[in-house]
């Protein structure tokens, strides 16, 4: 559990009893609200990455031993989480708009070493989502949709969604779609085949705010609103 805007710590919780296992303490751990997450590095070993204020931090998962950092989102505030595939971390987000990919493994300073890519991407709330090749981010001010290519971080497309105001939840893929719920102006539906495009606005009769990302399970769409919980399906 990332703790840091409550405890200045990384907590690891044993699962069958809730017995504190390790504890990761140090006085940089602050400003990130950032889930971590599990990579298998190149090296074969499972690390615990975190996206911290201006750099990524790998630990070891079994005792909250220090790794590796390399430079990441330079902003003093972190909200969205990393995304991963094939041992690399990326991150997107931040006030000012940073965009990174790093590989996974190392020890003490990779920035140089293991950073693959950077791009200027503005992001701060939402968390990115891979979808395909591509890195999907949504600005929450704007509502704005942008995809950058795994491989060189290059921007494939940039497209704004229409009058979405404020988005706080991130984009869920499904079946070749991205799913963005805005907070108060419902969720926009965007085809990612061929050239990407908004193919329906879907609003609830709820003038309260979403801020939860959609669940998915059993073809069923479940959506939070700090008034109910809407579950979406086919009859």
């Amino acid at each position: 559990m990332n703790a840091a805007s409550e405890a200045k710590s990384l907590i690891a919780l044993d699962k069958k009893t809730g017995k504190e296992a390790w504890r990761s303490d140090a006085d940089s751990i602050h400003g990130s609200w950032a889930t971590p997450v599990l990579v298998n590095a190149p090296n074969g070993k499972t690390e615990l990455v975190m996206n911290a204020p201006y750099e990524m931090w790998g630990f070891d998962p079994d005792n909250g031993d220090f790794l590796w950092f390399a430079a990441g989102i330079q902003d003093e505030t972190i909200c969205g989480s990393l995304v991963v595939r094939d041992g690399i971390v990326y991150a997107v987000g931040g006030r000012s708009g940073s965009a990174v990919a790093v590989k996974a493994g190392g020890r003490d300073d990779v920035s140089k070493s293991h950073t693959l890519w950077k791009k200027s991407l503005r992001n701060y709330v939402p968390s990115p989502v891979l979808a395909g090749e591509l890195i999907l981010s949504v600005n929450n001010d704007d509502g704005v949709l942008s995809a950058l290519d795994l491989k060189s971080g290059e921007q494939v497309f940039r497209q704004r969604l229409g009058s979405t105001g404020s988005v706080y939840a991130s984009p869920t893929i499904i079946n070749g779609r991205a799913y963005i719920v805005t907070r108060r102006s419902g969720t926009f539906v965007v085809d990612l085949s061929d050239k990407p495009q908004v193919i329906a606005e879907n609003k609830l009769d709820d003038d309260t705010d979403f801020n939860a990302s959609p669940a998915v399970t059993d073809g069923k769409l479940l959506l939070r609103s700090n008034r109910a919980l809407y579950c979406i399906a086919d009859k």
